[in-house]
């Protein structure tokens, strides 16, 4: 069996550090079929998924988030390309919050949008 672990650092507390490891099981669960089980403690929570070739906790943290995967011979194979996914297209939960409190921002100030629209236009920005 082939190990991968990841240990990530944050400042974001319990409650968002949460919110962020209940959305990637939500996308695990969805995109790569995990089986993914959630358990919430006072101090940290764990999330253990699950499916055929591969087994891992998500250990969710204050400060840090700690990801440990057991893959099976046959997707040990694939444990640099896994790993590479992993780290290359991981966006820091901090990342994901500030994402989070822009858009809630724009709802709540639709004269900003059209004034970054303006903006956007001004400088022959692409649409997006």
């Amino acid at each position: 069996m082939s190990d991968i672990r990841i240990h990530r650092q944050h400042q974001l507390g319990l409650p968002a550090a949460r919110k962020i490891a209940l959305q990637w099981a939500e996308k695990a669960e969805e995109k790569f079929d995990m089986d993914c089980t959630y358990e919430e403690g006072e101090e940290q929570d764990t999330l253990y998924f699950t499916r055929s070739g591969i087994k891992g906790t998500l250990e969710v943290l204050p400060d840090a988030l700690d990801f440990h995967a057991q893959l099976g011979f046959l997707v040990s194979a694939f444990k640099e390309r896994i790993e590479t996914e992993l780290i290359e297209h991981h966006i820091s939960p901090e990342t994901l919050i500030n994402i989070d409190l822009l858009t809630r921002f724009f709802k709540e100030n639709p004269d900003y949008v059209e004034r970054f629209h303006a903006f956007k236009e001004k400088h022959h920005a692409p649409p997006f």
